[in-house]
């Protein structure tokens, strides 16, 4: 009998760096509002709290610079600054609530502050809290029609939701402004690479890499759009630059592993997924990947062992797809009572996917349970009624119990779906 297994891919490995923080779209002193040095007889009281504050900030010294900026509002309930100040503290401090209090307080005691609005739209979205976020930045750019930052972390938001359009527009906007803006390259490479325009993606991280030289993020982006072009020596190359630049950039050697794989180099792509996993013990989808690398070097029992590692990390949430992975596995590996639980749990955690009563299918075709075998090709049928390959299947299975009225059946609307397919023997 002819073998039907099905994959589904776990995850797709090449990935971008974390998305720019959207706080380094905006120099500095765009973030904090800075506060000139004065003699000490002309700074009152408040200021000087204020000054000391960010004396502080810059020293790293946060518990500091909350407690000086928190005496400047004692001093002086409407020192906008100092609440906006305060507020970025806060949000470094990942108290993001306390942060947006303190940005909205400043934005009551002065509506167009703009730095208030950049704010606290990057907390926001620290928060994920993009529909907030968005209104933030579009509120600025109202105020300020010329903003930068605000153009390049709305295109952010808007990616994040999605809307490469819209966020396309935003980097082109913030591009015509300040022609010298490498991030907005780069989060526009991003864009154009969700929306598979690979070509255009490279030309904006190569003019962030002309830009910045040094920067790994522009490299990596790079190296992702030539190996979605198929240009893989290329993208090795750029991954390489990321991992001179950042020694310990995981998702760099994950990407080149991923590169390796599909140049089928499975053992350099085994020593990138495992250099990640030396940096980053609970990764759990490298382990899958590594998994997966095993499985095309024939490798059963060590793509066993990476699945079930990459399971046991996150059990509950683990992915139905680990699961049919293993059963694919051990299935291979003769474990079929392994193979049917794994195919069981994956059914349980996606009732939706014909991939996996498909090959529950085949399982229990080995396993001689035809009436199995056929209850589970019929509820993928009832999933997708155009797939002509089960009803071929369950067909086959009719023929071999007897049943010719219902094996004909099956065949007709096979062939009708997929004519191609050869008549049963």
């Amino acid at each position: 009998m002819r073998k039907m297994i099905l994959t589904a891919s776990i995850m797709a490995m090449l990935v971008n760096m974390s998305t720019i923080n959207a706080a380094e779209s905006a120099n500095a002193t765009d973030v904090m509002h800075p506060v000139k040095t004065a003699q000490a007889e002309s700074v009152s009281p408040d200021m000087a709290a204020l000054i000391a504050g960010n004396e502080s900030f810059k020293q790293q010294k946060f518990d500091d610079a909350v407690k000086s900026y928190t005496e400047a509002i004692k001093l002086n309930e409407k020192n906008t600054i100092a609440y906006v100040n305060r507020g970025i503290v806060k949000r470094i401090q990942n108290k993001n609530d306390e942060a947006v209090r303190d940005f909205s307080k400043a934005l009551l005691l002065e509506p167009k502050n703009g730095l208030a609005y950049l704010n606290r739209g990057i907390t926001y979205m620290t928060m994920q809290n993009y529909s907030e976020a968005e209104k933030d930045y579009t509120k600025l750019l109202l105020i300020d029609p010329k903003n930068v930052s605000a153009y390049i972390n709305r295109g952010v938001v808007y990616r994040f939701q999605n809307k490469y359009e819209e966020a396309i527009a935003d980097y082109t906007k913030a591009i015509e402004l300040a022609p010298e803006a490498r991030v907005a390259y780069t989060n526009r490479g991003y864009a154009y690479e969700a929306l598979q325009k690979y070509e255009d993606a490279l030309k904006d991280y190569t003019k962030a890499i002309e830009l910045a030289p040094d920067n790994a993020e522009s490299y990596n982006g790079r190296g992702v759009a030539f190996a979605k072009l198929q240009r893989y020596d290329d993208a090795l190359q750029d991954f390489g630059k990321v991992i001179e630049l950042q020694p310990k950039a995981s998702i760099a050697y994950a990407n080149r592993g991923g590169t390796y794989r599909s140049m089928k180099e499975y053992n350099q792509a085994i020593a990138d997924f495992t250099k990640v996993l030396e940096m980053e013990p609970k990764a759990g989808a490298i382990y899958a990947e590594r998994g997966i690398t095993y499985r095309l070097k024939l490798d059963h029992k060590a793509a066993v062992a990476d699945f079930t590692q990459a399971i046991n990390l996150e059990p509950q949430q683990a992915a139905a797809d680990l699961y049919n992975n293993r059963a694919i596995e051990n299935d291979l590996s003769d474990n079929r009572s392994a193979a049917l639980e794994d195919f069981t749990r994956a059914i349980s955690l996606n009732p939706k996917s014909v991939i996996y009563y498909a090959n529950r299918a085949v399982l229990y075709e080995k396993m001689g349970s035809l009436d199995k075998a056929i209850t589970d090709y019929t509820a993928g049928i009832k999933i997708d009624a155009k797939n002509g390959i089960l009803f071929y299947r369950r067909g086959m299975l009719y023929k071999q119990q007897g049943k010719t009225a219902n094996a004909e059946k099956d065949y007709k609307a096979a062939v009708l779906l997929k004519p191609d397919l050869p008549a049963y023997k």
